[in-house]
């Protein structure tokens, strides 16, 4: 990470050495439920036989390690695992849980804490439908942003109902990165716009935006990258787009990109991960069906994974409109603690968009063709059907003519 250390906070309970999980997290703090020998899974056995730490229903774990941030993770079990961190004050973490240590993707986001003095414990209520969970302490940069972790995936349309171009399915590497836990709210961009026309940016577009609390649509391609380069400048950072050795303020030119720095769009790839949020193979950040309790959406019997009891736009809507967004965070949120990864507007991407740019892409953080027409944008708006937000959908607009669309918003990333 560029902008902040590696803060993954771990702990065991003997000075040997665990097993290696991935090079980032090193060893695990781990909480097993206490159950029969004859009802532990020999899955559940296996795994934990590889695990230097165990922490049994009831007992009390206190053995602590401080790392680099001076971030002590401790567990204690009641009827559930309560996990408490500690460090200095306001030093903002994401706590995080696997029951899969062996797959570097399968950390789910349990819930942040930012430190205020003291101990902060989250409650893990989810933990006793599982055999184990681990759990980890990250730092991030605000409670708004979580990290996606480092790992492979399998991208693409694995379930033969999309079109041509989500194909081949392919493994994709894909480095560990912090994103926004929705899309960008009219509040911000206006705030950040605010900022930056006093700061010698200039845009195409305002933005739209139905209130402050939902995404902000109707800006274009470059409009959105020029307002991650002014977020980055307003918050001290050092911008990731740049034209030639100046950063990228104004205009509608095709920007260089400085990876380590900065806020900026998610590559294609990136998106799809982290919209995928930890599963395996499936259609939508949350299974394999769709309805509007959900995602914002418009429901119709095309598809039999469409099961919204009620069709149409979402009921929420009051016809058609300019727009009819929902609020940013209105539906649950994916393993990764993303919301709206489905539906709602659709998300706008760094990569031009290639209908067969799977065929040929790079295995490791694929960043897009080097040059095209239409610029990529994902998950589907809420004027749009089942099939369009489903995870692996690829859709495009024009990138070079200041092409605007009331359904399509954007989400940032950084390094």
């Amino acid at each position: 990470m560029s902008t902040l250390p590696n803060h993954s906070v771990e702990a065991n309970r003997r000075p040997a050495a665990p097993p290696s999980v991935g090079r980032q997290f090193g060893s695990l703090f781990c909480a097993r439920p206490r159950l029969p020998a004859a009802v532990a899974s020999p899955h559940c056995s296996a795994i934990m036989s590889r695990l230097v730490l165990l922490v049994s229903g009831l007992t009390v774990f206190t053995a602590q390690v401080i790392v680099q941030a001076q971030l002590e993770l401790a567990i204690r079990i009641d009827s559930v695992p309560i996990v408490s961190v500690r460090g200095p004050t306001g030093t903002v973490t994401q706590v995080q849980w696997t029951d899969e240590p062996q797959d570097a993707i399968r950390w789910f986001h349990l819930g942040h804490v930012e430190l205020l003095g003291g101990d902060r414990s989250l409650t893990d209520l989810g933990w006793s439908s599982s055999c184990f969970r681990c759990y980890r302490a990250v730092g991030v940069p605000s409670t708004n942003m979580v990290l996606i972790p480092a790992g492979t995936f399998q991208m693409g349309g694995n379930l033969n109902d999309g079109g041509p171009d989500e194909l081949p399915v392919h493994s994709v590497y894909v480095s560990s990165f912090f994103m926004d836990r929705s899309e960008v709210s009219r509040s911000l961009y206006d705030e950040v716009y605010q900022w930056a026309t006093n700061h010698n940016y200039a845009f195409e577009r305002l933005g739209l935006g139905e209130a402050g609390h939902h995404p902000v649509q109707g800006i274009t391609w470059f409009d959105a990258m020029k307002w991650c380069n002014a977020r980055s400048e307003k918050e001290g950072r050092t911008p990731a787009y740049r034209i030639g050795p100046l950063v990228y303020r104004t205009g509608s030119e095709y920007p260089s990109v400085d990876w380590r720095n900065g806020y900026r769009l998610p590559t294609e790839a990136e998106w799809e991960k982290a919209a995928r949020g930890g599963l395996r193979g499936m259609r939508f950040p949350f299974g394999n069906t769709i309805a509007h309790s959900q995602a914002n959406y418009n429901s119709r019997n095309d598809y039999a994974y469409d099961v919204s009891p009620t069709v149409g736009y979402h009921p929420s809507c009051d016809g058609w409109s300019r727009a009819c967004t929902t609020p940013g965070q209105y539906f649950p949120d994916n393993g990764y603690g993303l919301y709206g990864m489905a539906g709602n507007v659709g998300e706008l991407c760094w990569d031009f968009y290639e209908a067969d740019y799977y065929t040929s892409s790079p295995v490791s953080d694929p960043r897009g063709p080097p040059w095209g027409a239409y610029a990529v944008i994902r998950g589907g708006g809420w004027y749009e059907d089942a099939s369009m937000c489903r995870v692996a959908n690829r859709h495009y607009r024009f990138a070079w003519g200041g092409d605007i669309s009331s359904g399509v918003g954007f989400r940032c990333v950084l390094p």
